[in-house]
């Protein structure tokens, strides 16, 4: 799952995963990834949506219908860390037996810092 914009990280994730899902809530970003996917012959491996990014969080990590989420990718420079919180008790109403792995999840933005990488637990 991708945090799109037109879609350049959402079009090279297929080189390593065998399905994108791609969010974009500007409908004009959604224009440009949709004629890339086409200009990239990947219209069957991307999936997209014009959409809130809580919002689609919410219904792809707890709906039954679709494939496995292993990575999360939000490329929001400004505010990619306010949509963490989207995550917490996203499989709390799930059957344990299910086997559920939560995905990696993927934050870029802007820093003051000189520090490069940050991992969080």
């Amino acid at each position: 799952m991708c945090f799109c914009g037109v879609g350049p990280i959402a079009i090279s994730s297929t080189k390593i995963v065998k399905h994108v899902y791609a969010i974009d809530l500007n409908p004009q970003a959604v224009d440009y990834i949709e004629m890339n996917s086409v200009l990239n012959k990947l219209e069957s491996k991307i999936e997209i949506y014009n959409m809130d990014g809580r919002r689609f969080i919410n219904a792809m990590l707890t709906s039954d219908k679709v494939e496995p989420i292993t990575h999360v990718i939000i490329n929001l420079p400004n505010d990619a860390a306010e949509f963490l919180d989207a995550f917490r008790g996203i499989f709390r109403d799930r059957p344990k037996d299910k086997g559920l792995t939560f995905p990696m999840i993927h934050v870029y933005g802007f820093s003051k810092e000189m520090r490069t990488s940050v991992r969080l637990s």
